[in-house]
């Protein structure tokens, strides 16, 4: 909501930059330069001239981008979700390495936990809103994705799922937000681990 673009170095030190419009993701570009998704597309960001120049165009309107994850093959996985979050009007689009932006699925609420796990070539994608709180897995291949399984649901855990990365085992970690916890889970869908984390909503 603070329009800002945060980049941390190593020992702790943070630039900022103002965005244009609220952000909702930042992932590396090819040439390693930040994608960042906002709210009528996705941009590529140049730190030393501090500009946004736009990469696709958004065909969706009171919507901003929420999360997003890269493929091994460059290409980024991102979704949307209503600007007031009570519509279910949220699409998981693929950004192509060659700039096009390709619709790949939609009813989401909110967006969220989305992981590229290149050993089982799927996706993980999540629904942290609190009427869905569901975590999916769907195949993918050739830039193209199947049908949604549920992977985990979250209703009986005190957190709801938020920001996820897979492990080098291939164990899904994710954010359990409003829960104070992170959780691992198996790359059978079975929960491993419960860590209480220092904030009540971790991301």
């Amino acid at each position: 909501d603070g329009r800002k673009l945060l980049r941390t170095d190593l020992p702790g030190a943070t630039q900022s930059w103002d965005t244009p419009e609220k952000p909702g993701f930042v992932q590396p570009g090819p040439d390693g330069a930040p994608i960042v998704g906002m709210q009528t597309g996705v941009f590529r960001f140049a730190p030393a001239q501090g500009g946004f120049a736009l990469i696709a165009r958004l065909a969706q309107d009171g919507v901003r981008f929420n999360d997003a994850c890269t493929g091994a093959d460059g290409r980024i996985w991102a979704g949307t979700m209503d600007m007031d979050n009570r519509r279910p009007v949220g699409v998981l689009y693929s950004l192509d390495p060659g700039g096009a932006l390709v619709a790949q699925a939609d009813g989401f609420l909110t967006v969220n936990g989305l992981a590229w796990d290149g050993a089982q070539g799927r996706l993980f994608v999540s629904d942290s809103h609190v009427s869905v709180q569901t975590v999916w897995t769907m195949p993918a291949r050739d830039g193209r994705l199947g049908p949604r399984a549920v992977f985990a649901r979250f209703h009986d855990l005190p957190g709801r799922p938020d920001g996820a990365a897979l492990g080098p085992t291939g164990d899904y970690w994710i954010a359990g937000v409003g829960g104070a916890e992170i959780y691992r889970f198996a790359p059978d869908g079975a929960l491993a681990q419960r860590m209480a984390a220092p904030v009540s909503s971790p991301t």
